[in-house]
């Protein structure tokens, strides 16, 4: 008995976990690709080719997942390890998980470059004002690109006091480095403002 449940039951479910965790992977890498193609074509009003790019992304993830589950199978049986395989699996899938922070910084972006809804003609308000807003709304990011953008007043004076102090840093550092006293001393002695 003890054989056959490490022969047969264990690799078994393990492959089982296994496919399930590609399955979702598939399902969150397809996700955060639609959206971010839905945004992009909303702010460049590209419909059309955009759900052609989507079908095509959708064809090639399933291509993809169908490949990787053979290989994992395929791993499995040679390696004799299925829980190594098993933890590399679960490490790829914490990668794409963590591309909601591409999600936050491709938004991020563009809103500082003033895409973002509310700001613009009229006419780019009204493509990409809603959606956008409401899609970021759901992944639940629409609050860390308000802040990282510096969007409305208290994300604005944040940001702004964050770069001045990142220039701070910076002066300091350089003045290190240049083996000066300190950053206030060699202003003066130079005659520097700022």
């Amino acid at each position: 008995m003890a054989v056959v449940v490490a022969v047969v039951i264990i690799p078994v479910i393990v492959v089982a976990m296994i496919i399930a965790i590609v399955i979702v992977m598939v399902i969150v890498a397809i996700v955060v690709t639609v959206v971010i193609i839905i945004v992009i074509a909303i702010m460049t009003a590209m419909i059309v080719v955009t759900i052609i790019i989507i079908i095509i992304v959708a064809v090639v993830v399933v291509i993809i997942v169908v490949i990787v589950i053979i290989v994992v199978i395929i791993v499995m049986i040679v390696a004799e390890q299925p829980f190594v395989v098993f933890l590399a699996v679960i490490m790829v899938v914490q990668t794409i998980v963590g591309m909601e922070d591409v999600v936050v910084a491709i938004a991020t972006d563009t809103a500082r470059n003033g895409l973002a809804p509310g700001q613009g003609d009229r006419g780019r308000r009204r493509r990409i004002g809603r959606l956008p807003s409401a899609i970021f709304r759901l992944l639940g990011v629409r609050h860390q690109i308000v802040d990282r953008a510096g969007l409305g007043e208290s994300g604005r004076s944040r940001h702004q006091g964050e770069r001045a102090q990142r220039n701070s840093q910076m002066q300091f550092h350089c003045f290190q480095l240049l083996g000066l006293p300190s950053g206030d001393e060699t202003s003066r002695s130079v005659g520097w403002r700022g």
